[in-house]
């Protein structure tokens, strides 16, 4: 089993693999004739890279079935469900990735004492809202194309050594940022059940989902 690098995507067995960039240009025009795994693949890219625009690509390794970020780690998790398409967003960050995210509007509510409850919980619910947010701005620029991804609620996890691996989905994109002091590893797994050309049919009509919003 074949894996690309940063946000390329592997095959199903039996199914030959395409070869994509190792990097991936966020800028890249998805045209009429715009393939939907490819499609995806830049929707789930732009996403995160939109609510993490400080950070710091990396490559994601040749092997990456068995990568995992070190030590205690917090995992937001989001699956979706569209006619032509399925699967789940897990982002997996580490304590100072989540802390340093936090919104000003957040911070400013709760203790920031790492072993108050109130403060694991706020990391907590964010942690689950990053992935939320991820998928909901994929979503908006995969609906110009036709396919309307239905998301579940998030859930968040915290545990030691997380390992990723042994998805049986068609397609899986995997990206990984840092900035000081923290890193980020996001892996949609995408079950298409016909990678076919797509066009765009009209402009996004949702513009503010997926965007964040404050109450």
């Amino acid at each position: 089993m074949q894996r690309e690098s940063f946000c390329g995507f592997r095959s199903a067995p039996g199914e030959a693999t395409v070869p994509t960039p190792i990097m991936l240009s966020l800028s890249s025009k998805q045209g009429p004739g715009t393939l939907l795994s490819e499609l995806v693949r830049d929707a789930f890219a732009q996403g995160t890279r939109g609510l993490f625009e400080d950070a710091t690509q990396l490559p994601v390794p040749e092997d990456a079935s068995n990568f995992s970020l070190v030590g205690q780690t917090w995992a937001g998790v989001v699956g979706f469900t569209a006619s032509e398409l399925r699967g789940s967003l897990v982002v997996n960050m580490n304590d100072q990735m989540v802390v340093n995210s936090l919104p000003p509007e957040i911070r400013a509510r709760v203790s920031d004492e790492p072993n108050d409850p109130s403060f694991q919980r706020t990391l907590n619910d964010w942690c689950g809202e990053i992935a939320n947010q991820i998928v909901g701005r994929a979503k908006n620029r995969i609906a110009g194309y036709g396919p309307l991804l239905t998301m579940s609620s998030p859930i968040s996890l915290r545990a030691s050594g997380m390992v990723w691996g042994g998805s049986s989905s068609t397609h899986e994109f995997r990206q990984r940022l840092e900035r000081e002091h923290g890193q980020l590893l996001s892996i949609a797994s995408v079950t298409i059940e016909r990678d076919h050309h797509v066009e765009k049919i009209s402009a996004n009509a949702a513009a503010a989902e997926g965007e964040m919003m404050m109450f």
